[in-house]
């Protein structure tokens, strides 16, 4: 195993308001929330004032949406 510093790493960070952020790989989403602060992901990430505009870029994407249940992770 080796080990990657995070300063290598090719990293997207949000700013820190309030914001609805979605992480994702291109194909899945990895993560769907409302925070403030910084969020930071070797992912994509999108930000949006609202949930419907994050529902929107998931669907324009057509990214496979994490399921309601997670014992459905495989």
């Amino acid at each position: 195993m080796s080990v990657i510093p995070v300063a290598e790493l090719p990293t997207q960070v949000s700013d820190r308001r309030q914001s609805w952020r979605l992480a994702h790989d291109g194909v899945k989403v990895i993560a769907k929330f409302e925070t403030s602060g910084e969020t930071w992901t070797i992912g994509q990430l999108f930000c949006a004032t609202t949930e419907k505009e994050i529902d929107d870029e998931i669907k324009r994407l057509g990214l496979k949406e994490l399921p309601n249940d997670i014992s459905q992770l495989s």
